[in-house]
């Protein structure tokens, strides 16, 4: 009887924790391998973080190997070390307890667990924000490059527009020179693409000269970094507005006849303000637009 009640003790003392051998989902070696990051630092699992880092400092000066030249030391080191790597951090313990616990669940699951645990702690919100931003601005750059570059050889590429930059050229010196001579070549060419450049200042896409670079400020990142600024000017030009206007009545300056009036034309027929002229401009401004009676009259008179 004694000797049945010995061998039960023993396979108490073997199985006393989740880590016993045959509750391990084999094949993995994303924590200690097919070992138990419990069993080898000598630790229950129900073991304290106090607990944790005195065994692992007693057991690395055991085998650490600067002062352990057995065989297998620094392997033994090595499992150690990975063993409170595990265990001293909170998320991979729970990820790790939960491994133990439910060896039945999906490979990819414990995977998942693990890389959560092990990544999520060392990233830096701010810095995934910031690197999703840039990515995302220096795309929309090369978007707006792109674009901006195939309408611009649109432009230029047409027959109309090649005959006006070889008058421009004749106009501008070009008669004079003799394309044979590489100098007048050069000055040929210089002509040429000051009379392109003529021809992209005049020509508006979305109220945008294509002679225009892409600015910083246009981009995502730069919208974002403005975005306090914006913000501020808005807030300011609201409350100017509401004192000036609504509250003390005053009468329109020329930059608030402007704004009305693009205001009152876009919500009346949808007209776009940029692509009229300047005269055109001035005409729809002249008409007083922001009393009800004379916006009444244009309305119908456009309707």
């Amino acid at each position: 009887m004694s000797k049945l009640c010995s061998i039960f003790v023993l396979i108490v003392l073997s199985c006393s924790s989740i880590s016993c051998a045959k509750d391990l989902p084999k094949g993995f070696a994303l924590y200690c391998k097919e070992k138990n990051c419990y069993d080898i630092l000598g630790l229950s699992p129900a073991a304290e973080l106090g607990e944790i880092k005195k065994s692992y400092r007693r057991l690395s000066l055991q085998n650490h190997p600067d002062k352990n030249d057995a065989p297998g030391a620094t392997e033994k080191f090595m499992e150690i070390a990975t063993a409170y790597e595990i265990l001293s951090s909170e998320d991979l313990r729970k990820a790790y307890d939960d491994f133990l616990a439910h060896p039945e669940r999906h490979v990819w699951q414990h995977y998942s667990n693990y890389y959560q645990a092990y990544y999520s702690p060392k990233s830096d919100l701010r810095l995934v924000f910031l690197g999703m931003l840039l990515v995302a601005s220096a795309v929309q750059y090369a978007s707006a490059t792109s674009k901006r570059t195939r309408a611009v050889r649109a432009v230029l590429d047409h027959t109309k527009t090649r005959l006006f930059i070889k008058q421009r050229v004749y106009e501008t010196g070009g008669k004079a020179l003799n394309p044979r001579r590489k100098e007048d070549l050069a000055a040929l060419n210089r002509l040429e693409a000051e009379a392109e450049q003529e021809v992209l200042e005049k020509t508006m896409i979305n109220g945008v000269k294509l002679s225009d670079k892409i600015s910083w400020d246009e981009i995502l990142v730069g919208r974002v970094l403005l975005l306090p600024l914006d913000v501020l000017h808005w807030a300011a030009w609201h409350v100017r507005w509401f004192a000036l206007f609504t509250l003390l009545r005053r009468e329109y300056g020329e930059e608030e006849k402007v704004h009305v009036t693009r205001r009152l034309v876009k919500a009346a027929i949808g007209l776009d303000w940029d692509a009229l002229a300047p005269e055109d401009q001035a005409e729809l401004v002249d008409r007083r637009l922001w009393d009800k009676e004379n916006l009444a009259a244009f309305t119908k008179e456009e309707g």
